[in-house]
C-alpha cells in the first residue's frame, strides 16, 4: 500500500521492550494489517503522543536503522492523526 507522503503509516503503540527502564523510551508503530512493528519514534516534548496511542496515524520525517538498538527508528517532522475512531478497545 503506499503510505503517500508519509515515510511510516500504522498504529501507535507504546512498546513493551523499549519502555524507558532498562532500555530508551520509543513509541511503536505497527501495521495494522500485519501485526508487524514498522519503526520505532522517540518520544518528543512538543508533540501530544500518548494521547494518539492505539491511533491509525501517518508520520514524516526520515527513518534511519539504529545499529545500537537495532531497529527501525523515524526522525519525526510530524504526526497526522488519520482516523479518529481506530483506537482499540478491549473488551472485559
Amino acid at each position: 500500500a503506499s503510505t503517500g507522503e508519509y515515510e511510516v503509516v500504522g498504529r501507535l503503540e507504546a512498546s513493551a521492550v523499549f519502555d524507558g527502564n532498562e532500555r530508551p523510551q520509543l513509541y511503536r508503530i505497527r501495521d495494522s494489517r500485519t501485526g508487524r512493528t514498522v519503526a520505532y519514534m522517540r518520544p518528543n516534548d512538543t508533540m501530544v503522543l500518548p494521547t494518539m496511542i492505539g491511533q491509525h496515524v501517518g508520520i514524516m520525517g526520515l527513518m534511519r536503522y539504529d545499529p545500537a538498538l537495532q531497529v527501525n527508528i523515524v526522525n519525526v517532522a510530524r504526526v497526522d492523526l488519520l482516523a479518529s475512531n481506530t483506537a482499540f478497545v478491549p473488551v472485559d
